[in-house]
């Protein structure tokens, strides 16, 4: 990954933070929408409003 300084992104587009974690097992990516996490549950939550 490169440096975050250089992190372009476009307007009008849809961002969504995710969290991949790894374990013995393998890994697992969740999504801040529970739409798109493969067991549908939410996973992040949202501490404040923005």
């Amino acid at each position: 990954m490169g440096n975050l300084d250089d992190l372009i992104l476009n307007s009008g587009q849809l961002y969504a933070p995710f969290v991949t974690t790894f374990s013995i097992d393998g890994g697992v990516t969740n999504f801040a929408y529970a739409e798109a996490n493969p067991d549908r549950s939410t996973r992040i939550i949202s501490l404040g409003t923005n």
